[in-house]
């Protein structure tokens, strides 16, 4: 009987394809609006919460609170965000009719007022852990095999000045195989940009700018006379190569996404094999 075999790349875009499908429910629900039925996306939640209604490229935006729920349009929104947030003094004179300023509005809310959310440190962090597999085409493999790895990460960044741009400091540790013994362990500072920018799903590119690791290989050589010769080589180094890759994240619940990763898919400046770069990751992060 004839077997097919299907590279680990038609495997991973199968199971990005059922991921994708099955978290595309979550934080969406069904609402009666004016006898109309909607599936709304949260955006900000809260005491007072934004959703959105995306059947068209025009996004609907209502303002729910408590049992209430209100469409926002362009000529009745700073009227109905002034009565839904009278208790507390915001500025909506130069409010715009955008997903951004209507968040922020309800940020400011949510907070307990301008000055409330300014006394906050705009910076916040999100908590990753991962694991996956990679051939670390930077370093000796003959038969381009792969090891497992596993990983931590702060992913640093800004809700109210540069939302869709992001600080990585990042740690990951190898677990060498008889056939590729290498052993990393090996700190990381990146920046991630993220293309898509929802509250339920990001899509992202991201760089390795630079990294600091300590090295242990073994790998086999040609001596003067042929004969392969076993050779293991540890040391420390500074690296500053840019490392291209790309990612996704779908939120689970509250600030808890699911992550999945395919970085390094290119690296300048660094010396590596002829072996196409596989790099995958998976796993969860949440805002602290």
């Amino acid at each position: 009987m004839e077997t097919k075999n299907i590279s680990l790349t038609q495997k991973i875009s199968v199971i990005l394809f059922f991921l994708l499908l099955g978290f595309s429910g979550f934080s969406q629900k069904e609402y009666q609006v004016n006898g109309e039925s909607l599936l709304l996306y949260v955006e900000e939640e809260g005491e007072l919460s934004l959703l959105t209604e995306r059947s068209t490229r025009d996004y609907r935006y209502f303002l729910k609170k408590d049992d209430q729920l209100v469409e926002l349009t362009k000529e009745n929104y700073r009227e109905k965000i002034d009565e839904y947030t009278a208790s507390i003094d915001l500025n909506t004179r130069k409010l715009d009719f955008t997903r951004r300023d209507l968040s922020m509005i309800v940020l400011k809310y949510n907070y307990g007022g301008e000055d409330a959310m300014d006394s906050k440190s705009n910076v916040h962090v999100r908590l990753g852990l991962w694991g996956g597999q990679s051939n670390f085409i930077m370093f000796r493999s003959e038969d381009d095999n792969q090891i497992p790895f596993a990983g931590i990460e702060a992913e640093l960044y800004s809700e109210e000045d540069y939302p869709r741009n992001s600080l990585l400091l990042q740690l990951r540790k190898s677990f060498p195989t008889d056939d590729f013994e290498l052993d990393i362990t090996e700190m990381m500072i990146g920046y991630r940009f993220k293309i898509i920018d929802t509250r339920i799903f990001h899509f992202y590119a991201e760089a390795e700018l630079i990294s600091f690791g300590s090295y242990d290989e073994t790998f086999l050589e040609l001596d003067n006379n042929d004969v392969p010769t076993e050779i293991s080589e540890s040391y420390t180094a500074l690296n500053t190569p840019l490392g291209i890759g790309a990612g996704m994240a779908i939120r689970l619940f509250n600030e808890t996404f699911l992550t999945l990763n395919y970085s390094n898919i290119y690296k300048f400046g660094e010396d590596t094999r002829d072996d196409f770069s596989v790099d995958l990751r998976a796993g969860v992060k949440f805002r602290l």
